[in-house]
């Protein structure tokens, strides 16, 4: 099983996979009003969502009076945010561009990277440069949140093989775990008919040592961890890491 550098362009269409799920829409507010608190944001701030998807979340910031630029890849998910913004009438600025290149320098108060969209580069070097490009556009003294896949975990506990029941069909999920992460074919197989559809994507899987660790490398401060967004305490048996980090108002020391 292996996955190919650009399955990024395959897996998040769609026709594939679409992560504004009833559940997930309905989990949202809780999770946007926990990072709202973390980031001690204020009516008018600037708050960049990287890989915002179809705005599940971006829209409720917007809601709650921030001012919300939402970027991402996928511009079917782009197109399915920008048409529930003008519905609610919320003015969110949606850009499309790749994650690898964020273009803004100084430009807001806080960034957000949320249900594990960190991490999905082959070459880690990659992943450093989405790190360096949120240092960059962030303020000084800006705050930074990141919610991904807890790797000790996903490696001690989630196993091979699992299924989940989505109610009309079945996702099968396979693993392959090696030293960088792990690599997953999922198979969705509609109950009904039988037809499925597959893709294999990879992940690389950070634990709070190895993900704190490449922030202050791209010179962040680690604020806090937490293992979910009721706010528990990050533990190995958390599936969840959620960081809260900022970047100096001042340069460090020895630092540009």
């Amino acid at each position: 099983m292996k996955a190919k550098p650009d399955w990024p362009e395959e897996f998040y269409r769609n026709s594939f996979y679409n992560p504004a799920s009833a559940e997930a829409i309905k989990a949202a507010p809780a999770e946007a009003a926990f990072l709202i608190e973390k980031l001690k944001l204020k009516k008018g701030a600037s708050l960049l969502d990287l890989c915002c998807g179809p705005g599940r979340h971006a829209l409720i910031f917007a809601k709650r009076g921030l001012n919300v630029t939402g970027y991402d890849f996928s511009a079917e998910y782009l197109a399915e945010a920008k048409a529930k913004a003008e519905k609610k009438k919320l003015a969110v600025r949606f850009e499309q561009g790749d994650m690898r290149h964020i273009p803004y320098k100084n430009a807001f108060d806080a960034a957000v990277n949320l249900f594990n969209s960190f991490g999905y580069f082959l070459n880690q070097e990659e992943d450093f440069a989405v790190l360096q490009g949120l240092f960059s556009a962030l303020k000084p003294g800006g705050m930074l949140a990141i919610d991904i896949v807890n790797g000790t975990y996903m490696r001690n506990y989630a196993g091979p093989y699992s299924r989940t029941d989505l109610g009309s069909s079945l996702l099968i999920e396979e693993r392959e775990f090696s030293k960088e992460g792990m690599t997953c074919a999922w198979t969705f197989m509609h109950k009904k008919t039988g037809k499925s559809r597959s893709a294999v994507f990879f992940n690389r899987l950070y634990s709070r040592k190895t993900l704190a660790e490449l922030l202050e490398k791209a010179g962040f401060r680690i604020l806090s961890f937490f293992g979910d967004f009721s706010g528990a305490r990050l533990t190995d048996k958390k599936d969840r890491i959620i960081a809260i980090a900022r970047k100096p108002a001042r340069p460090e020391k020895g630092k540009k």
